[in-house]
Order: C-alpha cells, then sequence, then structure tokens
C-alpha cells in the first residue's frame, strides 16, 4: 500500500512517472538489503521492544516528510532536475 501511495504522491506533486519509479525502488531497495540485519536483531532483542522502536522511528519519519512538505523544500526543480522542470 505504501509503495502504491509513493507512486500516487509522485505522479500527482511532480508528474514525472520516471521519479515515480525511482521512488518505488528507494523505498524497496533498503528493506531489502536491511532485512536479514533487522531479522538477527529481532530475534535477540525481543519482539516487543523492536516493534515500539520499529513504529517509533516510523512515526517520525512520516512526521517529519508531513512538516517537510508545505515548506516546498521538495520542489519539483531540485528533485527532477532544471531540464523537467521546463517542460
Amino acid at each position: 500500500m505504501l509503495g502504491f501511495a509513493i507512486v500516487l504522491y509522485a505522479l500527482t506533486r511532480f508528474d514525472s512517472p520516471m521519479l515515480a519509479g525511482w521512488l518505488s525502488f528507494t523505498a524497496i531497495a533498503p528493506g531489502l538489503v536491511i532485512s536479514p540485519l533487522a531479522g538477527v536483531l529481532l530475534d535477540r532483542a525481543g519482539t516487543t521492544r523492536s516493534i515500539a522502536i520499529d513504529l517509533t522511528v516510523s512515526t517520525g519519519l512520516v512526521l517529519t516528510l508531513m512538516l517537510v512538505d508545505p515548506l516546498e523544500w521538495a520542489s519539483r526543480r531540485s528533485c527532477c532536475g532544471s531540464r523537467s522542470a521546463s517542460r
């Protein structure tokens, strides 16, 4: 569901299918790399504590995105480059 939301957000905000693809990839790739390490840590630290830490970090990241978006720091020019902004 998150991948779908990222694609819709990128297409709506920046009108760039290429950027939507890159954002989807960058959302999925770290999980593929980190998941084996996270599994080991989950086994050692315990499920309840690990899930609480995960939810806290996720909430912080989502709140950060919500605060940064209205500031236009992720403008079309800065994300897509000047070539895409001129279309």
